[in-house]
Formats: C-alpha cells, structure tokens, sequence
C-alpha cells in the first residue's frame, strides 16, 4: 500500500514565510538587540532565497 504524496512547499517558498514572520516580528519589538538579531535572520532569509533562484536559474546550468 502506497502512501497518498502530500505536495510541501519549495525552499523558496518557506524562506520567503520564515522571512515575512522574521520582518512582522520585527516590527512588533522596539529597538535593541533582539529586533536587530530578527531583521538579520529576515535578510540573511532573503539571500538565501536569492541565491537559490540564481542557482537554479537556466543560465547557471547552460552550456554555453
């Protein structure tokens, strides 16, 4: 008996959640130490994602 394939969301799409919490976090917090520590973790979340994309684009894995 086969298990039902349950779809999960891509790498992109949960570092672009984990990113978006991160910034409303952030948002919620006044300034110091532990906002700061959030819109890191927010950023370093957007590079991720950034570099994902470039390494699975089509002009990375040409040929040419």
């Amino acid at each position: 008996m086969r298990r039902p394939f349950i779809e999960l969301p891509s790498f992109a799409e949960r570092v672009s959640a984990f990113a978006q919490e991160a910034l409303q976090a952030a948002e919620a917090l006044p300034a110091g130490p532990e906002k700061e520590e959030l819109l890191k973790k927010a950023h370093r979340a957007q590079a991720a994602k950034n570099m994902d994309a470039w390494a699975n684009s089509p002009h990375v894995h040409s040929t040419k």
